[in-house]
């Protein structure tokens, strides 16, 4: 009887699985870096949108109480800002968090991508 050296047909679909399973993985791995190289970018310049607008805080007019809110574009973007200035026990510090929301939508949801809290004095 001569035998053949080929692989059968069963050997051949397991192979063809064991490599769509392996792609597949690779590139979901793919997608999931893209994405994340995306969001941090993004996490940085917001750090750097942040740290502007906190050094302005710190630099400019004596700060209104309450709520303040306002835009600020970098980076080909416009971000949004708020702050709540409030007064502390010292009378002459007052506290203010300044977050930052990559869209209006974002703000009025409340899901900022850079919070800040600053001491200042008055």
């Amino acid at each position: 009887m001569k035998r053949n050296s080929g692989f059968t047909l069963v050997e051949v679909l397991i192979a063809l699985v064991i490599v769509t399973v392996s792609l597949s993985a690779l590139v979901t791995a793919d997608q999931q870096n893209s994405n994340s190289i995306g969001y941090f970018r993004d996490k940085s310049l917001a750090n750097l949108v942040i740290s502007n607008l906190s050094v302005e805080k710190r630099v400019g007019l004596k700060p209104n109480m309450g709520y303040q809110s306002g835009e600020y574009k970098m980076g080909e973007r416009v971000w949004y800002w708020k702050t709540n200035t409030k007064k502390t026990i010292d009378k002459n510090i007052i506290k203010t968090d300044l977050s930052l929301y990559e869209s209006i939508s974002k703000r009025d949801a409340k899901q900022s991508i850079a919070a800040l809290v600053l001491y200042l004095e008055r």
